[in-house]
């Protein structure tokens, strides 16, 4: 079937690529159901003018993400110790006693190969939007902040694989990567970073992935990239509020204000020029 065909059944297949270590299809997926623009949370810190000014976009380990649990997968220890005692002609008789101390599972044994598969990526987070209450206040400095918008199409001209994450109530089997079992799939250690905890699904993110050995810099610079700036509905007149907004003027990016919905306790936002004027979505808070 063409990826263009899939239509609303896109994210389903989009899983199943990924479960079955078929990461370039999943990439070819991703690719054409990309949203048109995404978002990025940002507080007034030494780095913001470098965010704003160089669109600078930084890459992490998950390793130094706020979810501890992020990018954690399960290993089938049993299963990949009896794959190894195989391997070197060994008795696979031995692996309970190996998987056994002191009358208890021993769940450490492997934990190199989950320290090295953590390590072999570098993640950059984008959200599907600029609305989240939740997400504005962990990491916008409880609204004080600001987010900013990026045209997803100049994002990927330069940097991909751009990726949905998945949300489940499992983490991901990674057992097979650890010996790359019928896995011809280069992008395959990539798979547990798209599967995360459904404590996270407001965040709706994508996530820019790529190899830890073809990072060599830490950040990428795409200025062109950002269509839009959001400023918290905490964001008060100061000293980085001001030039943040002079800095969107002279780049011609407009300029936007969160406020809390008339209706509900939805954020929605208004251009800075309509609240200058008295038009507004909804009311500052």
């Amino acid at each position: 079937m063409k990826v263009s065909n899939l239509g609303d059944k896109w994210f389903l297949i989009y899983r199943k690529c990924l479960e079955s270590f078929s990461v370039t299809n999943a990439i070819r997926i991703a690719y054409y159901y990309r949203p048109k623009k995404l978002y990025k949370y940002f507080v007034f810190d030494k780095h913001w003018k470098d965010n704003v000014q160089n669109g600078t976009i930084v890459f992490n380990s998950a390793n130094n993400f706020n979810d501890p649990l992020d990018s954690r997968w399960y290993l089938d220890y049993e299963k990949i110790l009896k794959n190894r005692m195989r391997d070197i002609g060994s008795s696979t008789d031995i692996v309970e006693e190996l998987l056994t101390y002191n009358g208890k599972k021993n769940y450490t044994l492997l934990e190199e190969d989950m320290l090295y598969l953590y390590d072999t990526f570098r993640i950059s987070c984008f959200s599907e939007t600029p609305c989240s209450n939740v997400m504005w206040g962990h990491y916008a400095d409880k609204h004080k902040g600001f987010c900013l918008e990026y045209d997803v199409d100049k994002l990927t001209k330069k940097l991909k694989p751009l990726m949905p994450v998945i949300y489940t109530d499992k983490p991901f089997d990674a057992s097979d990567i650890i010996d790359m079992r019928g896995i011809d799939d280069k992008f395959a250690m990539f798979c547990p970073a798209l599967f995360k905890s459904k404590d996270w699904s407001y965040e709706k993110e994508w996530r820019i992935l790529m190899p830890k050995s073809e990072v060599d810099i830490k950040l990428y610079n795409i200025p062109d990239a950002i269509t839009g700036v959001f400023l918290g509905f905490k964001t008060l007149s100061s000293g980085d509020a001001d030039e943040l907004e002079n800095l969107a003027n002279q780049m011609n990016v407009p300029v936007y204000r969160m406020e809390r919905s008339y209706l509900s306790y939805d954020l929605v936002y208004s251009s800075i020029s309509d609240l200058k004027c008295g038009n507004s979505e909804g009311f500052l808070v």
